[in-house]
């Protein structure tokens, strides 16, 4: 029944615009074929709008939380429904799986607003989330996984950043262009980044707080050298798709074959130091998953990382409790590199 109602709660008003247009895909699923009415027209829209909202009464529910909900319209589109939902990240998005051809991300079927609640149309992946069958792979799917996101990241992390409309705006993602940091909280940089040193004090600002002389030497230890790379930003088991019902290659052992068929929610993508994609996925796991987190994700060992950074060798601490603030990042400090976290981390 619940289901039911979230269904129902998540028909789209008749008077909804049009954000980014309907894929021809999408008009099939309302019975309506890409050479009939066209979306342009209010009468037009409307209509496909009830079609859609008959797709959506019979949608299954995919995922929910709050008064966001994922509806599957079909077994190739989900329709993701809620208030204040980040959109302007799709261009991003765009940008990278335009330019990383084995990354398989979401091609959005279209976008419509009704006051402050959107409806983002979008590719539905085949397979479940990592996190729900990680234990039941054996050693070769895991060692697979980890090959195809290796594959994909490293795609990702060698391309340069989108052009930017200003020469302030380098860092973050998204028009205009922003920094995000949703750790705790969903923050937004208020203005445009140009540079890790302006991303520092994005990252150890508050200003529901006042500044102190300790909050200003823990900023002096961050460093603002680092290469800046295109990021997922949320990278997590239960944004990894995977299946194991694709025909497996001629050179994998049919019971070993699992394929990465999407990896999902790119809302906090953009342009960042190298390291924000492994603070961002550490901050996602508990300590007991951290280890088999990192080793698919980032290579058996994190000194991968750490390479890349030219700190190799360097120690990493994580301290829960070194110093009450809402941010974590990176920070030099004397023979180590430490990770400054809050309690509930």
């Amino acid at each position: 029944m619940e289901s039911r109602d979230r269904r129902l709660t998540s028909q789209i008003p008749l008077d909804a615009e049009v954000l980014h247009e309907l894929s021809p895909a999408l008009l099939n699923i309302s019975s309506l074929s890409s050479n009939g009415l066209e979306p342009s027209t209010t009468r037009s829209l409307s209509a496909t709008i009830q079609r859609l909202n008959q797709a959506i009464v019979q949608s299954d529910v995919v995922w929910q939380l709050g008064s966001t909900v994922i509806l599957g319209l079909s077994s190739k589109i989900v329709m993701k429904s809620g208030f204040g939902l980040d959109i302007e990240h799709i261009s991003t998005m765009n940008y990278i799986k335009d330019r990383v051809p084995q990354l398989r991300a979401p091609d959005i079927h279209g976008v419509l607003q009704a006051g402050q609640r959107c409806f983002v149309f979008m590719t539905r992946f085949e397979g479940e989330p990592l996190d729900r069958v990680w234990k039941l792979l054996n050693r070769s799917q895991k060692d697979s996984i980890k090959e195809q996101l290796e594959s994909m990241f490293f795609g990702i992390r060698s391309i340069p950043a989108p052009p930017s409309s200003s020469a302030d705006a380098i860092l973050g993602g998204g028009a205009p262009r922003r920094c995000k940091d949703a750790r705790r909280e969903i923050r937004v940089a208020e203005h445009s980044i140009a540079n890790e040193a302006e991303f520092n004090q994005f990252l150890t600002t508050d200003p529901r707080r006042t500044e102190t002389g300790w909050v200003k030497m823990i900023r002096s230890f961050l460093l603002s050298d680092h290469k800046m790379v295109m990021t997922h930003g949320d990278l997590h088991p239960r944004n990894i798709m995977i299946s194991m019902k694709h025909k497996a290659p001629l050179s994998k052992p049919v019971t070993d074959w699992v394929k990465v068929t999407g990896v999902i929610d790119w809302e906090m993508c953009g342009y960042y130091p190298s390291y924000w994609e492994y603070v961002k996925a550490l901050h996602t796991v508990g300590p007991k998953t951290a280890t088999v987190f990192c080793a698919f994700s980032f290579g058996p060992d994190i000194e991968v990382m750490l390479r890349e950074e030219k700190l190799r060798g360097w120690k990493i601490q994580r301290v829960s409790q070194f110093y009450a603030i809402e941010h974590v990042s990176l920070f030099r400090y004397p023979n180590s590199i430490m990770y400054k976290v809050d309690d509930n981390s």
